[in-house]
């Protein structure tokens, strides 16, 4: 077995887990491998993210944004690597992961916290200019019901930007994202910047038999 396939084995050991709690255990256990993995499986999804968000987001050194399930802090390395100028505070309920985001000095906290819909965050209320979440969308990880959550910490004219895998296994989760998104727009929460479809690895995925995609989505708080 060669390394790009040893690490799409770890990749699906954890996506394909059976509860939160067993894929928080998986990724405790892929801490020490995971930057290397996801060079080795040529991922460019946190720069897509990166390099999409900068069209809009509040980008001087007053911004202040919240990276959630930032695990070790590629969404933010990528950020600051294309031209990021604020504050950064990582959020993620994995604390072995959480710990290599804080060796790379990248973010000014590091709050260890499982997001839910049910209990809210433990930051203010509009209290950053963007929340990101690069990859961690997904059923048995971070759930659609939690944006709302999620959106709570944006001030107003706030960017959330987000992605999730666009394979076949994924297709009823993205259904349920696409109806919570709507509800937040038609109630009068959020207005749609965009979503688009972005390259999630350039490796051929031993899940779609090809290159994985992505859908990035982009909306900013009224």
């Amino acid at each position: 077995m060669d390394r790009t396939d040893q690490a799409w084995d770890r990749v699906n050991h954890v996506i394909y887990a059976d509860s939160t709690e067993e894929i928080n255990k998986r990724y405790s256990k892929w801490a020490d491998t995971y930057d290397e993995d996801i060079i080795v499986l040529c991922s460019v999804a946190n720069g897509e993210l990166a390099k999409n968000s900068l069209k809009h987001i509040k980008n001087d050194e007053s911004a202040l944004l919240l990276d959630l399930a930032a695990g070790t802090g590629l969404v933010a390395r990528a950020l600051l690597s294309q031209g990021y100028k604020g504050i950064m505070d990582a959020m993620d309920w994995n604390e072995e992961m959480l710990e290599k985001a804080k060796q790379k000095g990248l973010y000014r906290k590091h709050i260890c916290w499982q997001i839910t819909s049910e209990v809210q965050l433990p930051v203010g209320e509009g209290s950053y200019d963007t929340v990101t979440c690069g990859g961690a969308l997904a059923s048995k990880q971070l759930e659609a019901s939690c944006i709302p959550n999620m959106a709570r910490c944006l001030k107003s004219g706030g960017i959330i930007v987000f992605n999730t895998r666009k394979t076949e296994e994924n297709e009823e989760f993205v259904l349920k994202l696409n109806s919570v998104m709507d509800e937040l727009v038609q109630s009068g929460q959020l207005i749609k910047i965009e979503v688009k479809e972005i390259p999630y690895c350039h490796s051929e995925s031993k899940s779609t038999g090809d290159v994985m995609k992505a859908l990035l989505y982009i909306y900013k708080k009224i």
